[in-house]
C-alpha cells in the first residue's frame, strides 16, 4: 500500500471448519490480511487458495469469502429483512428460499422477529449481529470479521446462547477474525473468555475441527 510493504513472510493455512483469530496492535496488517483474503486488496506477490482454486485472480464476488467489517456498512435505508435479503436477490434466489434464510438467520443471532425494524432502530450490538447474519446469508465458504465483538453489548452473555451460535456458524464455514482488544473492561473480558472457552468446547466434542 503506498509502495510500503504491509504483509512479509506470511504463509498459512485454514481448513475447513477451523477457528483463527488475528491479534495485534492497529497497523499491523490485520485488516490488510483480511481484505486480501477476500479480494478488496491486490497482493503484489504470493499466492491465496480458498479450497484447491487459486483466488488471486478472481473477483471478490467469485470468491465465496465474505468480510463483515467493523463499521458494518449496513444499508441505512432499508429493513433488516431487506438487508440481509440483499445478497439472496443479486444471486435470483427463490422467494420461498430468501423467506427461510431471513428468519433461519435472525433466529440463529437470536433476532427473531426483527425483519421490519428499521436500522437505525437497533442498538450496536443488535447491528452487529444483523451484518453478521447478512453475511451468512450470501453462504460464503469463508467468513473474515474485522473486530467482531467491537459493538457487542457486555450483557449479551447472560442472552446469548454462545455454544449454539459457534456450532452453527463454525458447522460448515472457515472463520478468521482480527481483533487488537488487549485491554478489556472485567465484565467484558470475561465474555470474550467464556466466549472462546464455549466455542473450544463445542469444537471438541467435532474430531473434524482443529484449532491452531
Amino acid at each position: 500500500l503506498s509502495k510500503q510493504s504491509i504483509l512479509e513472510d506470511l504463509s498459512l493455512d485454514v481448513n475447513d471448519g477451523e477457528l483463527l483469530a488475528l491479534l495485534g496492535p492497529s497497523g499491523c496488517g490485520k485488516s490488510t490480511l483480511l481484505k486480501s483474503i477476500a479480494g478488496l486488496l491486490e497482493i503484489s506477490s504470493g499466492e491465496i487458495f480458498i479450497g484447491e482454486k487459486r483466488v488471486n485472480d478472481l473477483l471478490p464476488e467469485k470468491r465465496r469469502a465474505v468480510i463483515v467489517f467493523q463499521d458494518l456498512r449496513l444499508f441505512p435505508h432499508l429493513s433488516v429483512e431487506k438487508n440481509i435479503r440483499f445478497a439472496m436477490e443479486l444471486a435470483k434466489k427463490s422467494e420461498q428460499h430468501m423467506q427461510e434464510q431471513v428468519e433461519s438467520l435472525l433466529d440463529l443471532v437470536q433476532l427473531p422477529g426483527f425483519e421490519k425494524r428499521k436500522i437505525k432502530q437497533l442498538s450496536g450490538g443488535q447491528m452487529q449481529r444483523v451484518a453478521l447474519a447478512r453475511a451468512l446469508a450470501s453462504e460464503p465458504d469463508v467468513l473474515l470479521l474485522d473486530e467482531p465483538f467491537s459493538g457487542l453489548d457486555e450483557r449479551l452473555p447472560q442472552r446469548f446462547d454462545i455454544p449454539h451460535f459457534s456450532k452453527q456458524i463454525l458447522a460448515q464455514k472457515t472463520l478468521s477474525f482480527a481483533s487488537k482488544k488487549f485491554c478489556l473492561r472485567p465484565s467484558f473480558l470475561r465474555f470474550y473468555c467464556d466466549f472462546l472457552s464455549e466455542l473450544l468446547f463445542t469444537l471438541s466434542k467435532q474430531t473434524s475441527y482443529i484449532l491452531p
